[in-house]
């Protein structure tokens, strides 16, 4: 920005489903109005861990869409990563955890499930800024071989403190997903998510 390379100070991020598929990274690219594209500001916070974050109400979580979690926090201030995992404020993930089986594993950080219950998991849909975001099974969970053991592996983690969600490759892969720092503002094109 400073050599003014770019017009528009934005990444406008899109991760492939497969290994087989194509992202795409595009920079500068100026922000387009559309009515399927959900706009949130950044949140204000003084924390330097949360610059750049954007503030979004977590209204709510519920299983297969009907059946509602009830959550100790409504809002929370979010971050992108590319971890390969969802973190949610430790007070939601120990509600996640309860409502699906989950328990928390020592062998790694995260926590497991029987392998069994696993097909019959169901989609998780968090209600972030009033829109309906769906993770099914294969997105928050999965089978990985760990110190030579067969784990169901559920890829929801906590995050370091209350009030904070980072969202990591599994909510990310396939959608497209805009940081706009001339407006302070996070874009989502939500009708990417497999709705």
């Amino acid at each position: 920005m400073r050599s003014h390379a770019v017009k528009h100070n934005t990444l406008t991020l899109t991760l492939p489903d497969s290994i087989e598929d194509r992202g795409s990274l595009k920079i500068g690219v100026p922000p387009q109005s559309s009515k399927d594209t959900i706009r949130v500001p950044f949140g204000n916070s003084t924390s330097p861990s949360l610059v750049n974050s954007w503030h979004v109400s977590l209204d709510s979580i519920s299983l297969n869409g009907n059946l509602k979690l009830h959550l100790p926090l409504t809002s929370v201030y979010g971050l992108l990563d590319l971890e390969p995992a969802i973190r949610l404020p430790p007070s939601v993930t120990e509600v996640v955890y309860k409502a699906i089986g989950a328990t928390p594993n020592s062998l790694f950080h995260g926590a497991s499930i029987d392998c069994k219950a696993r097909e019959k998991l169901p989609d998780l849909v968090l209600n972030m800024g009033s829109n309906d975001v769906k993770l099914t099974r294969d997105e928050y969970s999965s089978e990985q071989l760990v110190y030579g053991h067969q784990v169901c592996v559920v890829a929801i983690l906590s995050s370091d403190e209350e009030g904070v969600a980072v969202l990591g490759t599994n909510l990310l892969r396939g959608y497209g997903v805009m940081i706009d720092m001339d407006r302070g503002e996070l874009g989502c094109k939500w009708e990417l998510l497999h709705l």
